[in-house]
C-alpha cells in the first residue's frame, strides 16, 4: 500500500536561449557558458566569449508561455544524460544503452524502497493514533 507517493528524481530546469548570434542550444554544454545573479536580482544567461547574455536583452531564454506564467522545461538526470548522450551521438551505442538501464534501476530500486520505509512508519503513525482513539473510546 502507497499512502504518500512523492518522491521523484530532482528535477532542473533546462536553459535553452531562443535563436539569435548563438542559435537555439540548450546552454550548459560550451565553455563559454555562464550564469549570474543580475542587477535585477534575476538569474541571466552570459556567454563570455562574446560578453552577450539575457539580462541586456541580447539574448533571450525558451520559455513556456501560457495564460498564467512563464516556465522553464526541467529534466531529471537521466534526461539530461539522454541529451548529452544524443548530443555526442552514443545513444544507440549498447554501452549507453546498458549503463543507463543500470543507472535507471537502481534510481528505481532507492526510490520503491524509500517509499517501503515511508509507508511503514506511516503505518506506524496511523495504528498508534487508533489505539490511542480506542482507549479513549473505552475509558468514556
Amino acid at each position: 500500500m502507497n499512502i504518500l507517493k512523492q518522491d521523484r528524481l530532482t528535477k532542473l530546469p533546462v536553459l535553452k536561449i531562443k535563436g539569435n548570434v548563438i542559435g537555439n542550444r540548450i546552454l550548459g554544454s560550451n565553455v563559454h557558458d555562464t550564469y549570474v545573479l543580475g542587477k535585477d536580482g534575476g538569474l541571466h544567461y552570459l556567454n563570455i566569449q562574446g560578453m552577450i547574455g539575457t539580462e541586456y536583452g541580447e539574448i533571450e531564454f525558451e520559455v513556456d508561455d501560457d495564460d498564467y506564467e512563464r516556465t522553464f522545461k526541467s529534466w531529471n538526470f537521466i534526461e539530461l544524460m539522454d541529451h548529452d548522450a544524443k548530443r555526442l551521438g552514443i545513444e544507440e551505442e549498447e554501452e549507453y544503452k546498458e549503463a543507463r538501464k543500470k543507472i535507471k534501476n537502481i534510481f528505481i530500486k532507492a526510490m520503491k524502497n524509500k517509499d517501503e520505509r515511508q509507508n511503514k512508519i506511516m503505518m506506524e503513525v496511523l495504528k498508534q493514533h487508533f489505539e490511542e482513539f480506542e482507549g479513549e473510546k473505552r475509558r468514556k
